[in-house]
């Protein structure tokens, strides 16, 4: 992931820290003194709450612990994690610049994929001039749609 993605999650992993608290904090008022543990709607949907924000600390904490920093390609041979890459996509008239990056990073910026999506697994490796063909939608080779993908120039990543 970038850097400015590490931020991101970062934060956003702080924040659930803090929101966990207070779920916690909400989930023992439900289950007060006065609580009727038959029929409480405000503790079950406190206890449903505290989990759900416990999963995404989990799930925050996992995404961050062992982050390999991806770095700005300098490198413009072949399209390789990191580079920006100028594609022609189908029958389309227009030009696309996309950047190959990590998962977690993909759609957070415009044209910022992932190489693990289709499309960016597609191209890693891929040279100027190169062209592939693609079957997107279904594993079924009879029903997935087949798209081009010309790779028109490389350009050093730029994030």
């Amino acid at each position: 992931m970038t850097i400015a993605t590490q931020e991101r999650l970062q934060k956003e992993f702080k924040q659930v820290q803090t929101d966990l608290k207070e779920a916690g904090r909400r989930r023992g008022d439900a289950f007060g003194p006065n609580c009727d543990w038959h029929d409480n709607a405000a503790a079950d949907f406190a206890v449903e709450e505290f989990k759900r924000i416990g999963v995404r600390e989990e799930e925050l904490k996992t995404r961050l612990q062992n982050v390999e920093i991806i770095k700005p390609q300098k490198e413009t041979g072949e399209v390789a994690l990191g580079n920006a890459v100028i594609v022609r996509m189908g029958d389309s008239d227009e030009d696309e610049v996309l950047t190959v990056l990590g998962s977690d990073d993909s759609g957070t910026k415009k044209g910022w994929i992932s190489y693990e999506s289709p499309v960016g697994g597609a191209l890693i490796g891929m040279t100027k001039g190169e062209v592939k063909t693609l079957r997107l939608g279904h594993l079924r080779e009879d029903v997935a749609r087949a798209i081009t993908i010309t790779v028109k120039q490389i350009l050093p990543g730029d994030f």
